[in-house]
């Protein structure tokens, strides 16, 4: 695993990494799984993990650990295929995941289902959200990881109008990116510790001009 960023060192901002999963069964010759976990504060990629593991004994546990290490970051896993055993395994975990809102019978109805489900048009719109991240490439936002940045590369729209690695190429990762940054979208907002501590006293503060601060006779400064 290449680790960029140390969050035990690094941690400022709460809801700081989200990570973007892409499993597969971890037979030697199929698809890698990949993980990309993204610093929301550096606009870059805190680390990177791809290989061939055993997906229910090995890569599972790995990414619940992975989770808790970046602070309990919010993980979005591809539900197709292999990924429906990761997302079931997360959810009985406790790991904080993406939700992929589904149109349902009615225009007022809609279901939630974790994690992501790459369709066409589902990929499609991931694919113009990570075209307008690599536009910002050194002025914002920054890619390090060379395997990522090689698999970049060989990734080229396909008939369908979607992308798809070259002809005996690999894109695990860039697909894990991919899932990464749609789950930066939905994400809660980053605040600063300071900030916040600020806007709960100007909150108690502001209680209490409108008479509905404490009772207990506690006083505020500049009252």
């Amino acid at each position: 695993m290449a680790l960029y960023v140390d969050p035990r060192l690094r941690r400022k901002w709460s809801d700081r990494f989200v990570a973007g999963v892409d499993s597969s069964d971890g037979v030697p010759s199929g698809d890698e799984q990949a993980v990309v976990v993204y610093d929301r504060h550096l606009n870059r990629e805190a680390a990177v993990c791809h290989g061939r593991w055993d997906l229910e004994k090995a890569w599972c546990p790995f990414i619940r650990m992975l989770s808790m290490f970046f602070g309990d970051c919010f993980v979005n896993p591809e539900r197709n295929n292999q990924g429906v055993l990761l997302v079931k395994y997360l959810v009985n975990s406790g790991v904080p995941l993406y939700i992929q809102e589904k149109m349902g019978s009615s225009l007022d109805e809609f279901s939630s289902e974790f994690g992501w489900y790459t369709t066409i048009q589902a990929k499609s719109q991931a694919e113009a959200h990570l075209v307008t991240a690599l536009n910002q490439l050194g002025k914002g936002f920054f890619l390090y990881y060379e395997p990522l940045l090689n698999q970049l590369m060989t990734y080229a729209r396909q008939s369908t109008g979607v992308g798809k690695a070259a002809p005996g190429c690999l894109d695990d990762i860039v697909t894990a990116l991919l899932l990464t940054l749609q789950m930066e979208l939905q994400a809660p907002l980053m605040i600063d510790p300071k900030r916040r501590s600020q806007m709960q006293e100007k909150e108690v503060w502001d209680r209490s001009r409108r008479g509905t601060g404490p009772t207990d006779g506690t006083t505020f400064m500049g009252a």
